[in-house]
């Protein structure tokens, strides 16, 4: 769904801040993956495991931020206190998790990913390779939203450096 994926990048470009949460080993991975892309873009963004420190920074959320949740079951009890946590503080929360979970009933924005359970692990490899392109997705649409953010703040420096030169040159 084209107009829900770009709500989340919409709301993940234009963050003050982001906080990635996951449980479990291939979501952790999934989430500090996505964090280091978001960094690298200029996005001020942390990844969390440890559910205790999700629920320090779910709190310290607000309504310019962003709690971006990567779980594949989508039920875990500590994870889904933190995500109420940030919701209580305004934040906005995204999802990366299958539909009809708790999490999913808990999500602003929830980019839905349904993949049949594997026939010897719960979360196997095609939950893997779905999370990495759901992920990969959204990083370069952030991406673009960011270099379009980023030219037109330029375009504006410029203007102003132009305006600024014209003005002195006028005051000689």
């Amino acid at each position: 769904d084209m107009a829900t994926l770009e709500q989340a990048v919409s709301a993940i470009a234009s963050a003050r801040h982001i906080d990635l949460f996951a449980t479990g080993i291939t979501s952790w991975f999934m989430a500090q993956d996505l964090q280091a892309r978001l960094f690298r873009l200029g996005l001020s963004a942390n990844a969390w495991v440890d559910y205790h420190l999700q629920r320090v920074a779910a709190a310290a959320q607000d309504a310019r931020g962003v709690v971006l949740v990567v779980s594949h079951v989508g039920g875990l009890p500590s994870m889904l206190e933190a995500v109420d946590i940030a919701r209580r503080q305004g934040a906005r929360v995204v999802s990366l998790t299958q539909p009809g979970t708790p999490l999913a009933d808990r999500t602003d924005v929830l980019l839905a990913l349904s993949v049949p359970d594997d026939a010897v692990m719960h979360v196997g490899i095609d939950v893997y390779m779905t999370h990495l392109t759901a992920i990969e997705i959204l990083t370069v649409l952030v991406a673009r939203l960011v270099g379009l953010e980023m030219e037109w703040r330029e375009e504006q420096r410029e203007r102003r450096r132009n305006v600024d030169d014209t003005t002195q040159q006028d005051n000689r």
